[in-house]
């Protein structure tokens, strides 16, 4: 039995590129293209729904436009849950919208495929303050990372609090003041 079901896209009309974006993304999530279901029919026997995009969202979930008087969009709202028809309902990007905006969709997509798949596990992170007697080994770590996330913290003034560097999803390092 297939747990998931994929509502929003139709592979047999949807351009390849957004055909072969979702496979790389359900890979990501660790699901294969053969064991989720895509379609608009949702029977009862899948254990959780993923909506791909607006239309799809407010296909499945009452009052999705709607909300304190606002309306809201996939973009504020992917990755809750929400239920349909007692199944769990996680919207999320179309692939459509991850083509024409990468970053920071095309990581958070596969997330969410995997969310609704049961799979609430993040990285371990571990986060090292940098003093006297790790600089050394703090610097060496950033440097030899291909890619590196940096994150600026302030006091909410103009006084600075700290920098961050993450060089892997398991490591990062934050610098207080004085640098």
């Amino acid at each position: 039995m297939k747990r998931l079901v994929l509502v929003g896209i139709d592979l047999d009309t949807a351009p390849p590129i957004q055909v072969q974006l979702l496979e790389q993304m359900l890979k990501q999530a660790g699901l294969s293209r053969e064991e989720v279901d895509f379609g608009q029919i949702i029977p009862s026997k899948h254990k959780a729904i993923v909506a791909l995009g607006n239309e799809a969202a407010a296909s499945l979930i009452e009052d999705w436009h709607v909300a304190m008087g606002r309306a809201y969009g996939i973009e504020l709202m992917r990755g809750f849950g929400f239920v349909y028809k007692g199944i769990p309902v996680i919207p999320t990007i179309h692939p459509s919208n991850v083509i024409k905006q990468w970053v920071p969709w095309r990581m958070l997509v596969p997330r969410d495929i995997a969310k609704a798949n049961g799979d609430l596990s993040l990285p371990v992170r571990d986060v090292q303050v940098v003093d006297v007697t790790n600089v050394s080994r703090a610097m060496k770590a950033v440097r030899q990372s291909h890619l590196t996330a940096c994150d600026i913290e302030t006091t909410g003034t103009d006084t600075l609090a700290c920098v961050g560097f993450a060089p892997s999803p398991c490591e990062a390092w934050v610098f207080p003041p004085p640098f």
